[in-house]
């Protein structure tokens, strides 16, 4: 039994693959051609951060000091790989105040790179089936959205419900620890320090529950040096919280794919306890 589905999809087209390789099977009055195929997750994971060999000037791999946007990165990574676009914003991701400082590592992984920087905004990522990778805000409501209910008799479920619940870290402080300088004799021109914050109460809960007189906070603290205000400051630390409780399945389903379905879609469960 598919999900059901109201409304029309974001997408229906699937994302492009790549041919990996094309072993030939060849009996007699048969030949078959099986196509090994990666996707451009894949390919990124296995593109590295190099140094470029004929450039004797050329740093040991790329930095960002604060001036080009989330976007711009992903986008110069993805040079000669696909073409990036823009559904719509957060205002971190093409924002360039809110620029990261940002130093690869040689031998970085492209993916791991992009992974790494989407995680500071309230984007998702994904690849499409126009052949372009695509970046959008996480839809707080939706009415694309696919529907399982787990009371509906004869829905092929894969597994049964486990809960995980605890989400961390579960408070996120955002704080910029660098004064502004004066650009031409290097003196602090305002000591004021940007800060904000993000909790997760129900972890927090949760944990002093399970662990009598902690204080329930598993802290992670951020350090952005291009913060000008502390409303930015709250922000940074949303995202990343909000980025946190998007890496814990508090319920978790497995049900087969719809052809439709894709990553950054809305989805509902429905259960004894839910709606």
């Amino acid at each position: 039994t598919p999900a059901t589905i109201s409304g029309s999809p974001d997408t229906s087209k699937q994302a492009p693959l790549w041919i990996w390789d094309d072993p030939l099977t060849d009996f007699e009055g048969e030949v078959a051609v099986q196509f090994e195929c990666i996707d451009i997750w894949q390919w990124l994971q296995m593109l590295r951060v190099m140094a470029d060999s004929a450039d004797p000037t050329a740093t040991p791999a790329p930095a960002w000091p604060g001036d080009t946007t989330i976007y711009d990165i992903i986008d110069s990574l993805l040079t000669n790989l696909m073409t990036l676009t823009l559904d719509s914003s957060d205002g971190i991701v093409d924002n360039i105040d809110r620029a990261p400082y940002y130093v690869c590592a040689m031998g970085d992984s492209i993916a791991k790179i992009i992974a790494t920087l989407i995680q500071y905004t309230n984007c998702y990522i994904r690849a499409e089936g126009d052949g372009q990778m695509h970046i959008g805000k996480y839809p707080e409501t939706s009415t694309s959205k696919y529907t399982f209910d787990i009371s509906t008799p004869g829905h092929p479920w894969f597994s049964s419900i486990k809960e995980d619940a605890i989400v961390t870290p579960n408070r996120v402080i955002a704080v910029d620890l660098t004064p502004t300088q004066d650009p031409d004799t290097g003196d602090a021109v305002n000591e004021q320090t940007y800060s904000g914050h993000a909790t997760d109460e129900r972890s927090k809960t949760l944990i002093q529950r399970a662990f009598s007189g902690h204080s329930g906070y598993i802290t992670r603290v951020i350090e952005d040096d291009n913060l000008k205000s502390n409303d930015e400051a709250k922000q940074l630390a949303e995202a990343a919280q909000s980025a946190a409780q998007r890496s814990v399945s508090r319920g978790v389903l497995r049900a087969p794919m719809e052809c439709s379905l894709e990553i950054g879609d809305w989805v509902e469960v429905v259960t004894s306890r839910w709606p």
